[in-house]
C-alpha cells in the first residue's frame, strides 16, 4: 500500500511530502500596481499555502488530489456565486471525490470536463457527506505527467502517475537497463 510506505519510510517522505513543502516554503506575492502582496491577509486567512502543500503532496502521492471550495452558501450543487465568502478551502483525496460527471455536448465549451462528483470527506474519527458537489467548488491537483494512452491505474480512473509509481518504474528501467547491458557484454 503506497500509503503505508510513505507514512513509514524516510524515502516515501522525501519524495512525497519534501517538494510539495518546498513549492510553497518560499511564499509568493500577488502584485496589483504599487501594491505588492494584495492577497496577503486572505492567503493567510485561508491558509492557501498548507492547503496548498497538502494538496500537492496528496496528488505525488496518489496522482490527483483535489481542493474543495467550501463558502457562505448551503448548497454545494449550486456554482459558486461572485462575491460569496470563501470560509475554507480542505485537500481531498481522490478517493473523497467519486462519481464525477462529465459534460458529454460536444458544442459546450466544457465538453470533456467534470460538471460535478460527489464528495464525501473521510477524517479519523468523522465522515461527511456533502453530496453532488459543482465543478466550480472542486479544483483538480495533477499528480506526475503520465501517458494518456495508458490505461488507468486500479481504482484510480482518471488519475495521474504518483511519484512513488514514478520511482519504482525508475528503479525498474534501471534494473531493466542494468541486465541488458550485462547481455550485450557477454556476447
Amino acid at each position: 500500500d503506497q500509503r503505508r510506505w510513505v507514512a513509514q519510510t524516510g524515502i516515501g517522505r522525501r519524495i512525497v511530502r519534501a517538494p510539495a513543502d518546498l513549492a510553497v516554503s518560499s511564499g509568493w506575492d500577488t502584485v496589483s500596481g504599487d501594491d505588492r502582496d494584495v492577497s496577503r491577509d486572505v492567503d493567510r486567512d485561508l491558509s492557501i499555502a498548507q492547503v496548498v502543500s497538502d494538496a500537492h503532496a496528496l496528488a505525488r502521492q496518489d496522482g490527483l488530489a483535489w481542493v474543495l471550495v467550501i463558502d457562505d452558501t448551503d448548497d454545494p450543487s449550486e456554482p459558486l456565486r461572485e462575491g460569496s465568502e470563501v470560509l475554507r478551502l480542505m485537500a481531498l483525496t481522490y478517493e473523497e471525490v467519486q462519481s464525477p460527471v462529465y459534460d458529454r455536448d460536444p458544442a459546450s465549451e466544457r465538453f470533456g470536463d467534470i460538471t460535478s462528483a460527489t464528495v464525501t470527506i473521510r477524517r479519523p474519527r468523522v465522515t461527511v457527506s456533502l453530496g453532488i458537489v459543482h465543478h466550480s467548488r472542486l479544483v483538480r491537483v495533477a499528480g506526475l505527467w503520465r501517458d494518456p494512452t495508458a490505461q488507468d491505474p486500479p481504482g484510480r480512473v482518471g488519475a495521474d502517475l504518483s511519484a512513488i509509481e514514478a520511482y519504482w518504474y525508475a528503479i525498474s528501467d534501471y534494473e531493466q537497463t542494468g541486465q541488458s547491458i550485462a547481455e550485450v557484454a557477454r556476447m
